[in-house]
């Protein structure tokens, strides 16, 4: 169980479960031969449709419910390659990610709050886990300033060599968007 739904897991749920039918380990209920790559993936990003996740850190009502880093995870092993990061200012000067909106100078939480670093340090974990393409970070910046430096510090420690800072070498065309091929292992 903690396999497929983390450290200290007593239940399964059904995202686990998933998870569980879908692992090579125990014999994939998924014919090996559908995971393999059969589309042309040297088309630029913006030919393709991408597995996305809203609000990914909810693990269960949209509107008022329990945030997780897991529920990064277990998305990115299941196979989404865009991911969001709501993030918020946090009080101890670590930035947050929670569900929240803003009341003149109140932030309102609408979840339970995650620390940015705890999922950056998820994401780098499992990004290339079932896939080798880009993983594509969504994030929804409420934060200020001094924070926001923060998280550029965290991406660059936690993510290092997987996050793409620079243009690609073989990128002559930057009218179009590198391809997926290009992009394998990059955040």
């Amino acid at each position: 169980i903690e396999m497929f739904e983390g450290p200290g897991a007593v239940e399964m749920t059904a995202t686990g479960f998933w998870l569980l039918l879908h692992s090579a380990e125990f014999g994939s209920v998924v014919d090996q031969r559908d995971r393999t790559v059969w589309m042309d993936m040297t088309k630029p990003l913006s030919h393709y449709y991408i597995a996305s996740s809203h609000n990914t850190y909810i693990s269960h009502l949209q509107i008022k419910g329990d945030s997780s880093v897991e529920m990064y995870a277990q998305v990115l092993l299941a196979g989404c390659r865009s991911v969001e990061l709501d993030c918020w200012d946090g009080d101890d000067g670590q930035p947050e990610i929670t569900h929240a909106y803003r009341l003149g100078k109140i932030v309102k939480s609408l979840t339970t709050r995650i620390k940015f670093l705890d999922v950056v340090r998820v994401i780098g974990k499992y990004a290339f886990v079932s896939s080798p393409y880009p993983v594509i970070l969504s994030i929804e910046n409420h934060c200020t300033l001094k924070q926001q430096r923060t998280m550029a510090e965290i991406f660059q420690q936690e993510l290092g060599p997987l996050l793409l800072m620079d243009l690609l070498p073989e990128d002559d065309n930057l009218e179009m968007l590198p391809s997926p091929e290009q992009l394998k292992y990059k955040i």
